[in-house]
């Protein structure tokens, strides 16, 4: 997260080991991954989406243009 354009790191927490594990010690161990998530990657992944979102939608329009309600209805 960003906040106010200094990185903050949330730690996110994560067992390796499954629940079924036999060391009962090992597998309660918990590892911390700090977690930074800066204002350029949420652009990015924004305009991504965004470009993504667009292209899928001319796509799916051109191709709904095209078809008949007729033709549509008759299929039906």
């Amino acid at each position: 997260m960003v906040f106010n354009g200094a990185p903050v790191s949330t730690p996110r927490e994560v067992n390796l080991l499954p629940a079924f594990a036999k060391d009962a010690e090992a597998g309660s161990r918990v590892v911390r991954l700090p977690v930074i998530v800066s204002a350029g990657l949420m652009a990015t992944s924004m305009a991504l989406s965004l470009a993504a979102d667009g292209l899928v939608s001319y796509v799916m329009g051109r191709w709904t243009a095209r078809m008949k309600p007729a033709e549509i209805l008759r299929n039906m």
